[in-house]
């Protein structure tokens, strides 16, 4: 078996298990999963890689943001 179909494996099963057994929202699963499948693949903890995932996304999150201040003060 390919150490690739193992990372997936070990992935999928993470991001199963925190959604329906652990009830754990769809991102936090996938965060997990993520990390597992870094740490499966012997990358260690990907902390520079998370924190630039997120942060490529601070423009929507902060567009949605005030659009949720705006609607609930008008």
């Amino acid at each position: 078996m390919s150490i690739e179909l193992i990372v997936f494996i070990a992935m999928v099963g993470t991001f199963m298990l925190g959604c329906f057994a652990a009830k754990l929202p769809v991102s936090v699963s996938m965060l997990l999963a993520s990390i597992v499948g870094a740490l499966v693949a012997g990358q260690g903890i990907p902390v520079r890689h998370l924190v630039e995932g997120t942060f490529s996304y601070i423009d929507t999150i902060l567009t949605i943001a005030t659009a949720m201040i705006f609607m609930k003060v008008v």
